[in-house]
This record gives C-alpha cells, structure tokens and sequence, in this order.
C-alpha cells in the first residue's frame, strides 16, 4: 500500500509538471484572423478628424465579443458609445495603450429591444477636443440583410 505522504508528493509533483508544461509555454503572439479578413472583406472602420477605431469584424451584432483598435494623432483621454434611437446610458469603453496613440479595447454590445441600433462613437482627447463617428449594430445578421 502507497503511504498517504507519497500519494500527496506524487499528486503534487505531477501537478507541478503540468504547471510547467502547460504553464509557462510561450504565448501565441499573432493575432487571431477577423472574421472580415477571413471573407476577405474591409473591417468596420470609423475615421475621425483625429483617430480612426477599427473593429475586427464587418458586422456589429449583439452580444458578440470584438476587439476594437484605435489609431491616433494625438493622445485619447476617453472613448464612449450612446444609442441614438434607445435611451441607454454612456457605454464607457475601456482603452489599454498599446503603443503612443495606439489604443485598443474589447466591446460587447447587449441586446436591446430594437433589432437595428444606431451608436454613436465619441473620443474625448487629452486637450478637451471631442470627435463623434456613427456605426450601426444589429440582433443578427438576417435584420441587417434585410435593411
């Protein structure tokens, strides 16, 4: 019979292994193909007088999970969404600096009860200037289709 002390050692030994193993492989720094650049269609992008942001898809539907780059000429202080036909609140997006002037953020948009919602994109920058860009978002892609 295995001592309990052994058990524990080799459960912890094991694990640790798996640790290693898994753990502390190098990450996959390449980023992930858009769904737009798997169809070899343009990405949504809104151009601003001073930035432009660029979503990793074409299509903007609800509770779906996008990774949104920002590209600017001088430095961003805030970015945030309002919906246009729904009273919704300030959706703030939270920006990591990536590089100088280059941002980016993830965005999940929720379910609202209108299946087309019109957004307005606003960045407020460093010097108080703020810029506005609209983009569309849909509940799936058959209610885009259809407009």
């Amino acid at each position: 019979m295995v001592k309990k002390t052994t058990l524990i050692q080799i459960l912890l030994l094991s694990s640790s292994l798996v640790f290693i193993l898994c753990g502390c492989s190098p990450q996959n720094t390449a980023q992930k193909s858009s769904d737009c650049n798997k169809k070899q269609a343009s990405c949504l992008t809104l151009s601003f007088t001073e930035s432009e942001a660029y979503f990793d898809h074409n299509l903007i539907l609800s509770e779906q999970v996008y990774n949104v780059t920002f590209s600017s000429r001088k430095p961003i202080k805030e970015v945030w969404l309002e919906a246009q036909n729904m009273q919704m609140g300030n959706i703030v997006l939270f920006l990591k600096e990536d590089q100088q002037y280059q941002y980016s953020t993830k965005l999940i948009i929720g379910l609202c009860a209108k299946p087309v919602m019109e957004w307005v994109m606003y960045i407020r920058f460093e010097d108080g200037t703020v810029d506005q860009q609209s983009f569309t978002s849909y509940w799936s892609a058959d209610y885009q289709q259809s407009n």
